[in-house]
């Protein structure tokens, strides 16, 4: 998980997918608990990607390539809220039904979003 310096000059922690990366390897081990959190995961990175478009052009997501990122407060608020939104979310998820790449997978997210 990078971590680069942001314009205050404090961390700032970007969350990557890894199991959502190869379709073989994620329909091979579906369950509907890593189906919830595979589409979890799906719509967090894309309200995220939103509000980091650079990163997104930097992990090969060229949605968001004719934007720039925003340091409105409405705009840092809604991004607090999509994280507080994600940690309740992934909350209800029961890590040990997941495979090891989506137990990763969360850990990752629930330590980048708790930053």
């Amino acid at each position: 998980m990078p971590v680069t310096k942001n314009s205050e000059n404090t961390a700032s922690v970007e969350p990557v997918p890894v199991s959502n990366n190869n379709a073989a390897a994620t329909s091979a081990s579906s369950t509907p608990t890593s189906d919830q959190f595979d589409a979890l995961c799906d719509q967090y990175y894309h309200s995220w990607f939103r509000f980091h478009p650079e990163k997104a052009v930097a992990v090969g997501v060229y949605d968001y390539a004719h934007q720039l990122t925003s340091f409105e407060h409405d705009d840092i608020g809604a991004l607090i809220a999509l994280n507080q939104k994600m940690q309740s979310a992934l909350d209800e998820i029961n890590i040990a039904e997941l495979d090891k790449n989506r137990q990763l997978d969360m850990r990752i997210i629930n330590g980048a979003i708790s930053i």
